[in-house]
């Protein structure tokens, strides 16, 4: 096996959900983190459900991965099912696109997906690709990955670039040119990030090595770099400065799994991963705040929100709307989409929630 494939072979076992037991450790590692979660104030935010959307009809959500959304629609990868989803902003389902395999147009450990223009952009990580299509889901062509964003977890464009991070690189954010047949050597793949994974290693100590997956997310100017399994997080400027490393509290959690029983077989539906202690999104209010989802027990009292301000002071702390996890989070003005499970043991969902600023 080569030394590609072998890195393609183990960001699919990372991002499918390998099952690590991180409570333990993490329970003797939370000393560490700035703040401990009673010394943040309980506040009240005004986050409602408001719908759900429905499972796409030709089988459901097998791992949705990530989502992201336009002017009009809701756009949803799914790991697992090898598709990308399309609904309208209410949640009613439009169709999909591609299929599990390597052909084109085709996906396999797809873990990232944007909108730019007319054109959805997919990060087709077991390919080693980015695949672009229009809105009515034609194939328009594939952008190769550079060698050294091989096994990239997650991505988003800014201007004329992509920021990718990847499980393999020392550092932890690259970024290089974007567009349709680019050849890998004209990328000019500039890497950055090693503030947030210094103060990685910091935390996760030498008992342990917590892979290195991070979300990331553009707000306005700042770029937010969310560590998945670490309670921590870098923001920088769109030039790749530093701005800010934030650790917050954050409480072990249990199994990231969700089964579920069908027709005397078992279907598993991984909505969470592999123990993560860390968060999965951010959801922007229009006064500038944030709220913090992170990936937690099933129970309501340790299910919680935490409310930061945009220089990443954490203000406050609610239990979620939802009891379950809330994971993989995206916002756009007014409105926000999370995927999450009510329970353990039930199927995941992607919710479509509601929340106002602060007066």
């Amino acid at each position: 096996m080569t030394g590609r494939k072998r890195r393609l072979s183990a960001v699919v076992a990372i991002l499918g959900g390998v099952a690590i037991g991180w409570s333990t450790w993490y329970a003797t590692r939370r000393a560490e983190a700035r703040w401990e979660p009673e010394e943040v104030p309980a506040t009240q935010f005004p986050f409602e459900v408001v719908g759900v959307f429905q499972p796409p009809p030709d089988g459901g959500f097998w791992m949705p991965m990530d989502l992201t959304v336009s002017e009009s629609r809701v756009w949803i990868v799914d790991y697992k099912a090898g598709r990308l989803y399309e609904y309208t902003r209410d949640g009613e389902f439009v169709g999909s696109i591609g299929g599990a395999g390597q052909g084109p147009g085709e996906f396999r450990a797809a873990a990232a997906l944007g909108v730019l223009g007319d054109t959805v952009w997919v990060l087709n990580t077991g390919n080693g690709r980015i695949d672009y299509f229009d809105r009515q889901g034609r194939y328009l062509g594939t952008q190769p990955l550079p060698d050294e964003v091989q096994g990239a977890s997650h991505m988003v464009a800014l201007g004329g670039d992509f920021i990718a991070t990847t499980l393999f690189n020392p550092a932890p954010l690259l970024r290089f040119k974007r567009g349709i047949d680019l050849h890998p050597n004209d990328a000019d793949v500039r890497p950055f990030g090693h503030e947030i994974a210094e103060r990685a290693a910091m935390l996760q100590g030498s008992s342990l090595n917590v892979p290195q997956s991070y979300r990331l997310h553009l707000v306005g100017s700042h770029l937010w770099v969310i560590h998945a399994y670490l309670p921590v997080i870098g923001v920088y400027d769109t030039h790749g400065m530093p701005i800010q490393i934030i650790t917050y509290p954050a409480p072990p959690i249990g199994s990231g799994q969700v089964e579920v029983v069908r027709d005397g077989g078992t279907i598993r539906r991984v909505v969470t991963g592999p123990d993560p202690v860390g968060s999965s999104g951010v959801l922007w209010s229009p006064d500038g705040r944030a709220y913090l989802l992170t990936q937690q027990e099933e129970t309501s009292e340790s299910q919680r929100i935490y409310e930061l301000d945009r220089d990443g002071t954490v203000v406050g702390r609610t239990v979620s709307p939802i009891g379950g996890p809330l994971v993989f989070a995206t916002s756009q003005g007014e409105g926000g989409y999370a995927i999450g499970a009510r329970s353990l043991g039930g199927e995941p969902e992607i919710y479509i929630l509601r929340w106002r600023g602060h007066p």
